[in-house]
């Protein structure tokens, strides 16, 4: 079987796996390059270790941050795995390592800097004005994912408490404050359209990703502050972990992995040490200014 083949079974099967259109054109994207490097008309079999690995060499050599270059390594690793699972091709996965890359965390938005952002959502119609100001606490104060808003149904939005589909299709519950409640009712008493969408676009149909990415852009330039959504949801998780632990003196990562939607726990728990981190920092007694009076 050529490779181009396979890499077609290979997709074909992670869409019978129900996986998100975003993660199949993911693997598309970077795993496509690595067929035609080889050769999309090449057998499968001619894949080694070695093959792969130049590959890789190849990708060092390219002006890319370490995170797409992680990125390309994993969805590769992904193919080559599944390669030898069906065709035993003689790879060891050992050898191919995906590189570190510097976790940074997010700074984050201080009470002035959040009444300014949401002072800043101006838009016309004020159905608009009030739709994006909802969009904007759902992902700050609720930890929605921009793909969770878009697709968010009416149906699953109740007084407390809101049911999302997160990544993989699966369904999570996560919590509405009462601002977020106050924000989302100003929204319906003003939107014009009934959906089964919870946000529309200008025409009443399902509000995309794009429109959404493209809003908070806007927001940002106005405020001046460096944000986009995925840095609104570090922020939830964050304050979050400092809530929790000022208010009660421990943090549930399990309960905050349930209300993320984490796969693994070890992405919770980096919310956890951040939070203690800057508690411990805020909290700190200097023993250098004892020492000189200060």
């Amino acid at each position: 079987m050529s490779i181009k083949d396979s890499f077609d079974k290979f997709i074909t099967k992670k869409r019978l796996k129900n996986l998100s259109p975003k993660t199949i054109y993911a693997y598309e994207c970077f795993v496509l390059p690595f067929v035609q490097f080889v050769g999309a008309s090449s057998d499968v079999m001619v894949i080694d270790t070695d093959i792969v690995l130049n590959y890789i060499v190849t990708l060092f050599e390219r002006p890319l941050a370490d995170a797409t270059r992680a990125t390309y390594i994993r969805h590769i690793k992904a193919f080559i795995r599944w390669l030898k699972d069906y065709y035993a091709i003689p790879v060891a996965l050992s050898e191919i390592e995906i590189p570190k890359t510097e976790k940074k965390f997010v700074r984050i938005l201080s009470n002035e800097d959040v009444k300014h952002l949401f002072s800043c959502i101006q838009s016309k119609p004020a159905w608009i004005q009030a739709r994006d100001r909802a969009i904007i606490a759902l992902m700050l104060d609720s930890g929605l994912r921009q793909n969770e808003v878009s697709t968010l149904l009416r149906s699953n939005v109740y007084a407390s408490y809101a049911i999302v589909q997160g990544k993989g299709s699966k369904e999570r519950a996560v919590p509405i404050g009462s601002m977020v409640r106050r924000f989302l009712d100003a929204y319906y008493s003003l939107c014009p359209f009934q959906s089964e969408y919870v946000f529309a676009d200008r025409h009443g149909s399902q509000l995309s990703n794009n429109a959404i990415k493209l809003m908070v852009q806007k927001v940002k330039r106005a405020s001046g502050i460096d944000f986009s959504s995925h840095k609104l949801r570090h922020n939830f998780a964050t304050n979050y972990c400092i809530d929790s632990l000022e208010t009660t003196g421990q943090c549930d990562a399990y309960t905050l992995k349930a209300l993320m939607g984490h796969e693994s726990i070890s992405t919770t728990e980096r919310y956890m040490h951040y939070a203690q981190s800057l508690i411990a920092s805020k909290n700190n007694h200097s023993h250098l200014d004892s020492v000189f009076g200060v």
